[in-house]
């Protein structure tokens, strides 16, 4: 089910987003409305506000630690941004992507209407990753490419269709064509497309992601899984900047963070642990301590309501 939020008047704004600074009309006047599902590794956000600004300082980015990327596709209006050098609007019919780990701004004309998915860094497969900073903040006109992805992940915002069912297929899918929209954009802009095992890479990645909560995910498990040998995932790993073991440590810290950044409710550490793998709450807050320079409970105390772009 979908979790619904609306956000009225300047302290909306601030609960919404809180480096937003409204730019049009009057404060009081500011509503947003956000329609959030979660699944696996993605938020997807339907999203409808009035015209604000917000804009992420580099003091900002050393509380969010966490290597999300935002792909929004713009449905009404439209939105201007400026990250890694380029500022560029995004018409509506069209895709932009934002880094949360590097400094950006951006403005929404009044009435825009947005989809909004956010999901780990870690989640693409390497040939995609590293071409992520290439085509930030950039109009990317791949309107058959989303709207593939928007048919597969709109009903669960339309509260048509149970999450439970599909939400793993749903997520691969989705996950599947995001790679290809960067990598289209990177090659029609002339920047040269890595291809090296991308198949095998994303593979492993997705069933990363789909078995998360296996405490015995290792890399012999995935080769099993995979019908390959632990040498060949080892061999094919070797260009990522960790190793396959440290990949899935790191997976799992990276959904728990995100997942205590949303939680609707507080659910013990010790149920949080094992829905993400580890076998103990004491191990788990000791990789999460080391990961993130906090405990768990600091960061969940710290955490801010989530929002479309932060």
């Amino acid at each position: 089910m979908p979790h619904i939020t609306e956000y009225l008047g300047p302290d909306g704004l601030t609960q919404m987003s809180p480096e937003a600074v409204r730019v049009a009309k009057d404060p009081l006047s500011f509503t947003a409305r956000l329609k959030n599902y979660r699944f696996g590794s993605l938020t997807l956000i339907d999203i409808t506000s009035s015209a604000y600004r917000a804009k992420r300082s580099h003091e900002r980015l050393r509380e969010v630690p966490l290597d999300i990327i935002h792909v929004v596709y713009v449905r009404v209006g439209g939105i201007r941004t400026r990250q890694d050098g380029r500022a560029a609007f995004t018409p509506a019919g069209m895709v932009t992507i934002l880094r949360a780990n590097a400094a950006y701004d951006y403005a929404v004309s009044d009435g825009c209407n947005a989809y909004v998915v956010s999901m780990p860094l870690s989640a693409l497969a390497l040939p995609a990753r590293r071409h992520v900073p290439l085509v930030t903040s950039q109009p990317i006109d791949e309107p058959v490419v989303f709207a593939t992805a928007a048919a597969f992940f709109s009903p669960h915002l339309a509260n048509e269709r149970p999450l439970e069912r599909d939400g793993t297929v749903v997520e691969g899918l989705t996950i599947s064509l995001l790679e290809q929209l960067i990598l289209n954009h990177a090659e029609q802009s002339g920047v040269a497309v890595a291809t090296s095992d991308q198949i095998m890479v994303s593979n492993i990645r997705r069933l990363i992601l789909e078995q998360i909560e296996r405490q015995d995910l290792a890399p012999a498990t995935i080769a099993a899984d995979l019908g390959t040998t632990t040498r060949n995932l080892y061999r094919i790993f070797a260009a990522e900047p960790t190793n396959l073991a440290a990949q899935i440590r790191a997976t799992r810290l990276d959904l728990l963070a995100a997942y205590l950044r949303v939680e609707l409710s507080r659910v013990p550490f010790a149920t949080v642990a094992r829905r993400f793998g580890f076998r103990s709450v004491d191990a788990c807050g000791r990789a999460f301590r080391e990961r993130f320079g906090c405990t768990m409970t600091e960061f969940r105390l710290r955490r801010v309501l989530p929002a479309p772009l932060e």
